[in-house]
């Protein structure tokens, strides 16, 4: 009867994880998306709340990677062969929690109705300064704004840099509409700031 090696395996095992736990968070998507670690110990779904303080539900789902070592390769190349396979499953496991990650968010908003539509018009000025007016900014110390990360397909950030040219001739008015919303939304941070010191 051949050894069969639990705790060498388990080793091998739990070095191959912790490496794909680290190449699934380099990526830029996941570190703008879940910049803060949240450890949930029971439970089937959570909920996501809106800074208009609207509450939508949500359930759990397994992502789930797969990889295939052909005994030829696992012999050859001992348990190299399965840290080589962490960059692959890393990186499926990254664009799975990004999607899924995302349809939470889309879902969360929809259910809010802070929704901006173009309305068939495409990217336009007038739809990104309707975008930045539903957010909700926050600004340092100094009082400059902390804009939020936007996301967009490969598709749409083509389209947006292909109109640089194309929006030249409205730079004034976009950046004149664009300091009035900034200026709202430092009135709206001041406020809650203020009240925020006054509950702590």
């Amino acid at each position: 009867m051949l050894p069969d090696f639990p705790q060498l395996k388990e080793r091998i095992k739990e070095k191959t994880e912790e490496n794909i736990r680290v190449k699934v968070q380099q990526y830029p998507a996941l570190s703008q998306l879940c910049k803060k670690k949240i450890t949930i110990h029971e439970g089937d779904s959570f909920f996501v709340t809106t800074s208009d303080g609207h509450s939508s539900r949500s359930g759990y789902e397994e992502l789930v990677s797969e990889v295939s070592i052909d005994e030829k390769t696992a012999i050859e190349k001992g348990p190299a062969a399965f840290y080589e396979s962490a960059s692959n499953i890393a990186k499926d496991i990254a664009d799975k929690r990004i999607k899924q990650t995302l349809s939470v968010m889309e879902k969360g908003i929809r259910d809010s109705g802070n929704v901006v539509s173009a309305k068939g018009t495409g990217i336009t000025p007038s739809l990104i300064l309707d975008c930045i007016e539903k957010m909700e900014i926050d600004f340092d110390a100094r009082g400059n704004p902390i804009m939020p990360t936007i996301f967009m397909s490969p598709k749409n950030f083509e389209i947006l840099h292909g109109k640089e040219k194309e929006w030249e001739s409205q730079t004034f008015i976009i950046s004149t509409i664009r300091e009035a919303i900034i200026e709202n939304k430092r009135a709206d941070w001041v406020d809650r700031e203020s009240r925020r010191k006054l509950v702590d």
